[in-house]
């Protein structure tokens, strides 16, 4: 939050800050767990920034995988099935956001110019999702 330029830090920031507590103390975090704090950390950037999905943000891509997280723990506790559900899930809301027109952030002086453009931020959070299950599938 501190040492990152622009917006970015700060938001991504929230993000991981914003669901720590769902984690606790024991060394290893359970497939709700996981889900929980990325679903907390959503929440977070969202009262924090006033944004809503569907406005060409991140959280075009960080929603669709929090639910998508949500959906798998009740059908499995397999942590990598969930990240890579959660994944595919955040691929698709890159694809859907590019659809959208910026109506927040620093893009929304671009407005209709951002049409067959993907959010930054979203291919962002896909990036996440990928990295996560690139390193737990080990």
């Amino acid at each position: 939050i501190k040492t990152m330029g622009g917006a970015s830090g700060i938001i991504f920031g929230t993000m991981f800050l914003g669901g720590i507590s769902s984690l606790g103390h024991q060394e290893y975090a359970t497939a709700p767990q996981i889900a929980d704090y990325f679903w907390n950390g959503e929440q977070a950037i969202e009262r924090r920034g006033k944004a809503r999905p569907g406005q060409k943000t991140m959280l075009d891509a960080l929603y669709p995988a929090c639910v998508e997280m949500k959906k798998a723990v009740l059908e499995t506790s397999n942590i990598i099935e969930v990240l890579k559900r959660g994944y595919q899930a955040a691929v698709q809301g890159v694809a859907d956001c590019r659809n959208f027109q910026s109506g927040i952030g620093r893009s929304r002086n671009f407005k209709e110019k951002t049409l067959g453009i993907p959010d930054p931020g979203a291919v962002s959070v896909s990036l996440w999702f990928q990295a996560f299950c690139l390193s737990v599938d080990k």
